[in-house]
């Protein structure tokens, strides 16, 4: 790439998303891509024809002048210029098969949008720019056209992310397939084309077939590929499940990143002649995740491969999902499992997986599926919601795909496994990578080599209490409940005296146990367990807790329990509730997991060891408490003084600056009474000096403009102070809220705002659904943390008069679903380059001259921090993203039972 294109290059995009941002808040934001894309290109598709760069377009002489003419008669006549313009381009097309109805979108955009001086000042623009090879390469203006698209659909929130993959795992999608000169490869489900603009930028010599169902993405992805000379490309319109316009296709890649969760109507799916899996025909629909799979498949060649991003449930779902695994695998067609973490996908946090299916494996990978745990792999973090995989993580998943090659990255250290197909079946086809490549499985096969594992069935007796009451039985007795079992080795023992008679509990049923006996919660997210020790009274046992006699000559109770609370445990009980896609466990299911289990004496050692460690641990954190309630004590005293010390100096700046204005109008209004002169707002308060700016001099007007504004100020930071100690952690009235409902109240407080619009979006499951996301809140500090937040934006960033911005809210959940994200953004002006993220959570700091109280910010952070929650600031990366305004806030979820 020479100096001179790459400069053209960079004119080109800077001129494009200036124009972008100015058409944002004006023009709808797909419609503004859609016509400075279309328009864009429909320029360099004539500057490449005159060129002689193809010779299968059919240009006239009126194409070329499109936009002159536009100009001349748009002053005279806005809608026939309107008008002309869109039957310039509609002929073009017409003219050009291989190019028909792609300025679809353009002539719906301009139909809806009607400030035409905008659109005058796009065409001018455009006017200017050479769009000739000479000075924009081929690869320089695919890369420009791409990348534009990318960022657009980024901008138009889920309207937009739902059509674009992230760049990297495209990336890897291409890795994986690793095309070759002339093959050909297919997408099913298009969207802009991204993906298979990244297998044609490693391999430029391929035969591209696609389909996408919405024309105005459609043409865009035409126009995208046509941008980086696949003028060949065969690209078809229309909803590939039920109306297959390439059905004859045979390919050697097969690709796509279809949208997850969508069903089909059975009666369209019944005579499709791609299913290879039998279905309910008598079911009114059929989840399209498999579908999709039979299509692609159905399109390649005895030797193809197909690559294709799933929802990570997809490995362990029942139903059709299942269907589908027991398919691929008795087929032996799958080749590959890679899972990767959360959050990478742009509208959903949900963690995903790719499946690699090879119609002609090689001979050392026949009968068997490598499996790559990528789950914890250390992605680049943008936000708690959004994640991108980082090159070197593309190259060492393609190194250990290629050619198991695990040096790259210490992270895929135990986390690759080739298993046999037989292993997989005897699994239920369970096909989750970390039942398969992961640390734990790996040291609980080194344990299992050693002889040192064992199943709990074989240290628990055959036979359980059986003895169930459905009522209040014939004494009052303790009833035990989930809630009463023990978290740790630390309270592990039930003692009766402290848990409720069934005749203090409304509803009783459950197993009468009079003897030694485990407890283990059946449900929840947590392991609970108790060990009950049998003293001449027995015990009622919820239905909700499994109960298990212990071989008490084989190990101690105390080291059981350690056990039970050991992470290798843990996780294999996690994998169990993540399999079966619930929180309940099975006695069956529970005393299939296993333990490590050494002598007797080396058991007590360990007991011994444990609590010793365990001690220490308690004595450090009564220190930590200890020093942390003197830090805090110390740091609530100095926030007092803090407080008390800005409201001394910032009313005693204020108000003698009031009390010498009060006595400068007394003085005026004195004179006028004695002169009996007319009050002008408009006159000078004191006398003009010769050679002195009259414009200089202060009025009336803004004397008593000058006193109001001073008192606002005042008065603002005195209410700030009173919401700061109505604030205090201990005064919170606490209430399980539905974060999108809370939301929505308060978007309904500036219904009646022109300037701009509030946006909600929800992050959403495996099947497109929105997720329902709780917290516990105070509702009244919690608005005024929102209401802050947006007020601010109105006096700071919200500063043209002609135009609408956007505030947008963002909600989601944390990778480990214990925290609730909610992204806060607006597109208004920004903070100033010296004012910080600790200046504004500071007491009384201004935010340049529009500064209101100087407190809002320190009182959102502490309202936050009084949720247990936190509050960041993140400073915009890309010059292009329009939200200039970011901030990431985190308090803790609940469960939504």
């Amino acid at each position: 790439m020479d100096t001179k294109t790459r400069e053209h290059a960079q004119q080109l995009e800077a001129v494009f998303f200036s124009t972008l941002d100015s058409l944002r808040g004006v023009w709808d934001a797909n419609n503004a891509s859609s016509v400075l894309l279309s328009l864009v290109f429909f320029k360099r598709i004539l500057a490449l024809q005159k060129e002689h760069v193809f010779d299968f377009i059919e240009t006239e002489p009126e194409d070329y002048l499109w936009s002159s003419n536009f100009r001349n008669k748009v002053i005279d006549d806005p809608e026939l210029a309107m008008r002309d313009l869109i039957i310039t381009l509609t002929q073009f097309s017409k003219r050009n098969t291989s190019l028909k109805n792609i300025f679809a979108p353009l002539g719906l955009a301009l139909q809806e949008e009607n400030n035409l001086q905008l659109l005058i000042q796009v065409i001018l623009v455009l006017e200017d720019l050479d769009f000739s090879t000479k000075a924009i390469s081929i690869s320089e203006f695919g890369s420009f056209f791409n990348d534009s698209l990318y960022r657009t659909a980024l901008r138009a929130s889920n309207t937009g992310i739902k059509r674009t993959t992230p760049k990297t795992i495209n990336q890897l999608l291409v890795e994986l397939a690793n095309p070759q000169t002339n093959e050909s490869v297919y997408d099913p489900t298009a969207g802009q084309g991204s993906s298979l603009i990244a297998f044609l930028n490693k391999e430029p010599n391929l035969h591209v077939f696609a389909q996408e169902q919405n024309i105005h993405i459609w043409a865009l992805c035409k126009m995208n590929l046509w941008a980086n000379g696949a003028y060949q490309a065969q690209i078809s319109n229309g909803n590939t499940l039920v109306d297959d316009l390439q059905e004859d296709l045979k390919v050697d890649i097969a690709i796509a990143h279809f949208p997850f969760g969508q069903y089909t109507p059975t009666e369209k799916i019944k005579e499709q002649s791609y299913t290879s899996i039998p279905f309910d025909v008598s079911t009114p629909h059929i989840p399209c995740n498999s579908l999709f799979i039979q299509l692609m498949l159905s399109k390649l060649n005895t030797k193809g491969r197909l690559i294709t991003i799933m929802p990570i449930n997809t490995l362990v779902d029942d139903k059709e999902d299942r269907k589908l695994r027991e398919f691929l695998i008795r087929r032996d067609l799958l080749e590959a499992v890679i899972t990767l973490p959360y959050g990478l996908l742009h509208s959903t946090g949900i963690p995903i997986c790719i499946l690699v299916i090879n119609k002609n494996k090689t001979t050392l990978r026949k009968e068997q599926i490598l499996f790559i745990n990528g789950a914890n792999l250390d992605v680049k973090t943008q936000s708690k919601l959004n994640r991108e995989l980082t090159p070197k993580h593309v190259e060492c998943i393609r190194a250990v795909f290629h050619h198991l090659d695990t040096d790259c990255t210490p992270e895929l250290e135990a986390c690759v496994s080739t298993i046999p197909l037989h292993q997989v079946i005897l699994n239920d086809y369970n096909l989750d990578a970390k039942r398969y490549a992961s640390p734990f499985i790996a040291q609980l096969r080194l344990l299992e080599a050693h002889g040192q594992l064992i199943r709990l069935k074989e240290i628990f007796r055959s036979e359980r209490p059986a003895l169930w009451f459905d009522e209040t039985p014939y004494q009052d007795i303790p009833y035990i409940r989930p809630q009463n079992l023990g978290k740790s080795i630390t309270n592990y023992l039930i003692d009766p005296k402290n848990i409720p008679n069934t005749d203090e509990v409304q509803q009783v049923a459950g197993q009468l146990i009079n003897e030694s006996i485990l407890l283990v919660n059946r449900s929840g997210r947590k392991l609970r367990t108790s060990y009950f020790v049998f003293q001449g009274t027995p015990i009622l046992v919820n239905e909700d807790i499994m109960t298990f006699r212990v071989d008490e000559d084989r190990l101690l109770i105390e080291y059981l329990i350690l056990q039970l609370h050991d992470d290798l445990f843990i996780q294999q009980l996690n994998m169990y509730k993540m399999d079966y896609q619930h929180n309940m466990i099975t006695e069956e299911y529970f005393e299939g997991l296993q333990i490590n289990l050494p002598p007797l004496e080396e058991q007590a050692t360990i007991i011994k060891e444990t609590k010793v460690r365990l001690l220490q641990e308690e004595e450090e954190k009564v220190e930590q408490l200890r020093n942390d309630l003197n830090l805090g004590k110390q740091r609530a005293q100095n926030e007092q003084y803090k407080i008390i010390s800005s409201l001394q100096h910032e009313l005693g700046n204020r108000l003698p600056a009031v009390l010498t204005e009060i006595k400068n109008l007394k003085y005026f209004l004195k004179d006028k009474e004695e002169d009996q002169t007319p009050i002008n707002f408009s006159e000078p308060m004191f006398p003009v000096f010769e050679d002195e700016d009259i414009d200089t001099v202060d009025t009336l007007a803004t004397t008593i403009e000058r006193i109001e504004s001073i008192l606002i100020h005042s008065i603002n930071s005195l209410d700030s102070t009173g919401d700061i100690i109505k604030a205090d952690r201990s005064k919170l009235n606490l209430e399980r809220t539905k974060i999108k409902d809370f939301l929505e109240e308060i978007q309904q407080f500036y219904t009646q705002e022109t300037s701009f619009r509030i946006q909600i979006e929800v992050e959403e499951d495996a099947k497109g659904r929105e997720i329902p996301i709780y917290t516990l809140i105070d509702k009244t500090q919690l608005t005024t943390v929102f209401t802050n937040l947006i007020d601010n934006a109105k006096r700071h960033g919200f500063v043209q008069n002609n135009k609408q911005y956007t505030i947008q809210f963002r909600v989601g959940l944390s990778s480990d679903q214990q925290e609730v994200i909610i992204l806060y953004k607006n597109d208004g002006k920004e903070f100033p380059n010296n004012f910080s993220f600790e200046d504004f959570i500071g007491y009384g700091n201004y935010a340049g001259q529009t500064g209101h109280s100087g407190i809002g910010g320190y009182l959102i952070h502490q309202i936050i921090d009084n949720h247990n929650g936190n509050i960041h600031y993140r400073k915009r990366t890309d010059r292009r993203d329009p939200f200039k305004v970011q901030f990431e806030i985190a308090l803790p979820a609940l469960s939504t039972k």
